[in-house]
């Protein structure tokens, strides 16, 4: 007959038994939902296709309502701060690309200003910063400001114009970002600087399954390609222009998602088409 102590024996190893076979099954069960959840995200962001037509018409239908929409969003994931960042670094003439309704016009400082130029290839979002921009101070401060309408992705200025080249949360919204910015660098003065803050896909898995997973939904609701590998864009950039550019400054905030960019250019861009 066993005794009391022998059954206590008894009992913890097959209580321990228990607990192994059940982490076991728990994980295995977890790695199979998380390979699951991967692959579903990755169908979607594969069988997403960028639709111009669409967010341009997206895009003027929400511009009254656009600030509004926004404004939480960007409070939550600590936008408002990554503006500050970067306005604070613009300097001489100064190029904002995909401007949209002005949502940077409170951040610049004219002392650091020689010009202004806004552009975005919506009509009814620039309606909007002219508004804004005729309430500011900074039409007093600055002797040159421009409003053009213009497509981020084949500016018509020419090579060299600009000490600041800058956006902000907008190359989500082009069709070829790579094309856009390879555009910000080229009319970018040598010496002067591109600065960039976006919000990009997560190095975190299960921050970068979610985007992944509702790219489609994203982009029609705001026209926004939020899951867009920033890193990879800049990186590839620098590489492409082989020594005319180069990377100052990197840094992601909130989970990976927050992206901010400093590129200078250190000579002529015309190499590239060599």
């Amino acid at each position: 007959m066993l005794s009391t102590w022998s059954y206590q024996v008894i009992g913890l190893v097959t209580a321990g038994i228990c607990v192994v076979v059940a982490s076991r099954w728990f994980m295995n069960r977890r790695a199979v939902s998380s390979r699951i959840i991967a692959e579903e995200a990755r169908k979607a962001a594969a069988a997403f296709k960028f639709d111009e037509d669409k967010a341009d018409s997206l895009t003027s239908f929400i511009s009254k309502k656009y600030d509004a929409m926004l404004a939480p969003a960007e409070w939550v994931w600590g936008a408002n701060s990554g503006r500050k960042s970067v306005m604070k670094k613009a300097k001489g003439s100064v190029l904002e690309v995909s401007a949209g309704t002005g949502r940077n016009l409170e951040y610049y400082n004219p002392e650091s200003l020689t010009a202004l130029t806004f552009t975005d290839k919506n009509r009814d979002m620039l309606d909007i910063l002219k508004e804004k921009l005729n309430k500011s101070n900074l039409k007093s401060n600055i002797e040159s400001i421009n409003v053009h309408l213009e497509d981020v992705q084949n500016l018509s200025y020419s090579d060299n114009t600009f000490d600041t080249v800058l956006d902000t949360l907008g190359l989500c919204s082009c069709e070829f970002p790579d094309k856009a910015l390879e555009e910000m660098l080229r009319v970018t003065k040598i010496s002067g600087q591109v600065l960039l803050l976006q919000h990009g896909r997560s190095h975190y898995q299960w921050m970068a399954n979610y985007q992944d997973k509702n790219v489609q939904k994203q982009f029609e609701s705001m026209a926004c390609v939020w899951n867009r590998d920033f890193d990879k864009l800049v990186k590839d950039a620098v590489e492409n222009a082989r020594g005319a550019v180069k990377l100052e400054y990197s840094k992601k905030k909130m989970f990976g998602v927050m992206c901010e960019y400093v590129i200078t250019k250190v000579s002529d861009m015309k190499n590239m088409e060599e």
